[in-house]
C-alpha cells in the first residue's frame, strides 16, 4: 500500500473555498482500479496561514501512477481546475499498520 501526501498553505481567506472544493468533489477517483481512500486534513495549530494535507492511500505506486497519467485525471483537473499549485506531492509505501 502507498499513500500520498500533497500539502497546501493557503490565506485564510480561501479556507471555505477550499473545503467546499473538495468536500463537493466529483468522486470519480472512487472508482478507480486500486484507491483505497482520500481525506483533506487541516493542521489544528498554525500561525501563518492554513495548512491542509491532501491524503491518498493506493493499493500500489503502480496504479497511483497509472490514474495520474490517466485521461480521467486529466480532465478532472482541468474540469474542476487545479488552484493550488507549486506544491509537490510525496509517496510513502506503508511499512506497517
Amino acid at each position: 500500500m502507498v499513500i500520498t501526501l500533497f500539502r497546501l498553505s493557503i490565506p485564510p481567506e480561501q479556507e471555505q473555498f477550499l473545503e467546499e472544493k473538495f468536500i463537493n468533489r466529483s468522486r470519480l477517483v472512487d472508482q478507480v482500479k486500486g484507491f483505497i481512500s482520500f481525506k483533506l486534513l487541516k493542521k489544528t495549530q498554525n500561525e501563518n496561514g492554513l495548512e491542509y494535507i491532501l491524503m491518498t492511500e493506493w493499493e500500489t505506486e503502480e496504479d497511483y501512477k497509472n490514474w495520474l497519467n490517466s485521461q480521467d485525471h486529466a480532465r478532472i483537473h482541468k474540469k474542476e481546475g487545479a488552484p493550488f499549485s507549486g506544491n509537490k506531492t510525496e509517496l510513502f509505501q506503508v511499512v506497517c499498520q
